[in-house]
This record gives structure tokens, C-alpha cells and sequence, in this order.
């Protein structure tokens, strides 16, 4: 049973503690949707959080998007292992080997390896994903197709997301719309009212794992799917998706077994601290599953060989720079090409985790705690790092 009195008292002593200004939540228990909120929505004029207000969906948008389509290839329309090109055949990047190559399944598994850090305002137009298509010409790689999991990170500017970004971030969402839409994939495609809205072998599809997370503190996932992403908490295998944009953050998680669904959506403050303790408690109780805990460094300081880590690590839009100064692992990350405008170069220290993983304290409106950076090798034996989803090749 579902105690909505004692859940909103969790909420709100919760958001407070996090200095997060608004809340609101949706859980799917017991066949019954539940919706709470807390708090308001802009600080300067205390507007309340209301059952319908929206927030950006953040990268729960692509969940939205991968639905899309599946219905196309269960119409019999597209085929995943279909060839972008052969799509759209204006379609093409940087690498023509890549442009001749990738496939609609990859896109959608993130695992094309295709530069993640292109937001390109192409007006409000109808036409506005046409031109985007023509727009990303020159957009490059982050890694080989099919080698690495790779998703895009947001920029520190309220909003800053065009019409052309709907695809993948701009989805504007109540918690409950949600919960709504994930019911539908836990009962495999089929609607409340028994409209058939995917086939059950599309559903389990974009379950599917395709790929493993190398970096799983940064998505909080241990592998993705066709857009869902793949959670193993000790031995019970769930799905969901989330992150960021712009200070708004989303986190939706499903519970197969349960059938419990739970959607967090919040405007700011620690709000990935928030997330993992409301969501522990959450889970814990209804659905018998506990979240890992959020990444920090040991308690005991440890050291580990900077020098063999250190260098400049680039892919599409972002530059990282891994130094050592008085002992101490110290990180730069710089915007560059086209999203360099949103964020002057950030400095910070690092703390090591083990030999190949170094924790950068949370920053601007990302909302965690602790950020990771993921050491490791391509299958080509070029070495990386891992930051925010995304894989960036050592180039010095």
C-alpha cells in the first residue's frame, strides 16, 4: 500500500536538505499512479510545484524519440539494422567511412561513436531536424562505431536547447506523463485502454542489452539498451534513463518484477544526492531493490600513478586536460567548436578511486556530489577516459 502521507513528508525533508527549489514525483504501485510534488518552480517569484507542471525531460526525451521508432519498424517501415544513409540520404559527418557504416540500431544503442556535443539551432521551422541532418557535416568521432557506449552531456545555460534538440533533451514532461509512457513499455507496448501502441517484440527490443557501460557511476547504469538503459541491482535486472540538462534533472527507474515505476523530475541543488536517497528508500520498500550508492572517494586517501593517466583527451566539443601538481590529480575540461560558448574552461582537483578511476567534486548545475573519470583502452589499444557518457581519446 501506497502511504502518500509519509512519502511527501520524505519529499520535501529530502529536497530541502539537498537545497533543491521544486520537486515532483510519480510512482506506479500496485497498478495505481501517484503523484507528489514539493516546493516551487522559479525561487524569485515562488510559484508552486504543481501535479502539472513541466520540466525538461533531459535524455528521458530519447526514450520518447527510440518509441518513435520502433513503431516504424513495426509498421514495417525501418529496420534497425537499416543504414543511416540509406534513411536519409543526405545524411553524413566527418568520417565518410562512418557516414557509409553507421545503422539506425547504433544510433539508438549509442554506440555509433558520432560526436555527442552538437546542439545547432536551426530555427523553430517544421524543416528545423531537416537542417540539423545537413548541419552535421562536419561532426566527428569520439571513438570507433560499435566500441564504446557514448552519450551527450548538457550545457550550464537555462534552456539553451533548440527546437532541433527535441529528438534527444527538449521533451517537456509532467512526472506523471512519465510514468504514463513507462507504463506502457512494462506491459510491453500495450496502453491502458488496450490500444497496442508497440509490438511486444519492439518493447523487449529497446530492453535488450547491446551494450555494457565502462563508466557506470556516470549514467548509474551497468549497460544500454535501445535507448533504455540496463540496471543490475544485486541480481534484479531493471531499466530506465535520466540525466540533466541545463540544471533540470530526470530520473525514471522500472521495476520489472514489481511493477513499480518511479519518476523524479527537480530544478536544481544536489539533485542526484536527492535522487539516490528518496529512491533507495522508494525502491527499498515497494519494490525490494536497493540503488547503489552515489560515487565518492574512499574514506582513506589513496594514491595511485597520475603520470601514466596523464595527457589531453579530446572528442567532439569537450577537451580534457589530466595533470599532476604538488601530488595532487588535477582535471581541465574545456568547451570547444560550437558549445564553447556555453561554459568558460573549468579547473578542479581529483580524487583517486582506484588505479583507473579519479573523482571530480560536482560542479555547476550537474548535480552530483562526486563526477568520475574513467581510465581504460579501445580495442584498437588507444587509451581514454570516460566523463559524463562519453569517451574521449588521448591525443598527447
Amino acid at each position: 500500500m501506497f502511504d502518500r502521507a509519509h512519502w511527501q513528508g520524505r519529499l520535501d525533508l529530502l529536497r530541502s536538505r539537498y537545497h533543491v527549489p521544486g520537486a515532483a514525483l510519480a510512482m506506479l504501485v500496485d497498478g495505481e499512479i501517484h503523484e507528489l510534488v514539493s516546493g516551487v518552480l522559479p525561487r524569485d517569484t515562488g510559484v508552486r510545484v504543481t501535479a502539472d507542471s513541466v520540466f525538461q525531460s533531459g535524455s528521458i526525451a530519447k526514450v520518447y524519440t527510440a518509441t518513435l521508432v520502433m513503431q516504424l519498424v513495426d509498421s514495417g517501415e525501418l529496420r534497425l539494422e537499416a543504414l543511416v544513409v540509406d534513411v536519409l540520404p543526405d545524411f553524413s559527418i566527418a568520417d565518410d567511412e562512418v557516414t557509409k557504416t553507421v545503422t539506425v540500431g547504433q544510433l539508438l544503442s549509442h554506440t555509433s561513436g558520432i560526436g555527442g556535443e552538437f546542439t545547432h539551432d536551426t530555427g523553430r521551422g517544421d524543416d528545423c531536424l531537416a537542417h540539423y541532418v545537413e548541419a552535421g557535416a562536419d561532426v566527428g568521432q569520439d571513438c570507433s562505431s560499435g566500441t564504446i557506449v557514448s552519450e551527450p552531456e548538457p550545457a550550464p545555460v537555462w534552456d539553451m536547447l533548440p527546437r532541433s534538440a527535441g529528438p534527444y533533451g527538449r521533451v517537456l514532461v509532467t512526472a506523471g506523463d512519465v510514468v504514463r509512457s513507462a507504463r506502457m513499455h512494462l506491459h510491453d507496448g500495450l496502453a491502458p485502454d488496450g490500444t497496442r501502441m508497440l509490438s511486444t517484440e519492439s518493447a523487449a527490443t529497446m530492453r535488450q542489452r547491446v551494450a555494457d557501460c565502462r563508466g557506470p557511476w556516470s549514467f548509474m547504469a551497468n549497460g544500454s539498451g535501445h535507448e533504455w538503459a540496463q540496471y543490475d541491482w544485486d541480481g534484479v535486472a531493471c531499466y530506465g534513463h535520466g540525466r540533466a540538462v541545463v540544471g533540470q534533472f530526470s530520473y525514471l527507474r522500472v521495476v520489472p518484477d514489481s511493477g513499480v515505476i518511479a519518476a523524479l523530475l527537480a530544478n536544481g541543488g544536489s539533485a542526484t544526492g536527492f535522487f539516490v536517497d528518496l529512491f533507495q528508500e522508494l525502491l527499498g520498500e515497494l519494490a525490494g531493490v536497493r540503488l547503489p550508492d552515489a560515487l565518492a572517494p574512499p574514506e582513506e586517501p589513496r594514491t595511485v600513478d597520475v603520470g601514466a593517466l596523464a595527457g589531453t583527451y579530446e572528442r567532439e566539443g569537450v577537451r580534457i586536460t589530466v595533470s599532476e601538481s604538488d601530488g595532487v590529480p588535477r582535471v581541465r575540461l574545456e568547451l570547444t567548436g560550437v558549445v564553447a560558448q556555453y561554459s568558460p574552461p573549468i579547473e578542479s582537483g581529483l580524487a583517486p578511486v582506484s588505479d583507473s578511476v579519479l573523482a571530480m567534486p560536482g560542479i555547476g548545475p550537474v548535480g552530483a556530489p562526486w563526477l568520475p573519470l574513467v581510465f581504460g583502452t579501445l580495442p584498437d589499444c588507444t587509451p581514454y577516459v570516460y566523463f559524463g557518457m562519453r569517451a574521449s581519446q588521448k591525443i598527447s
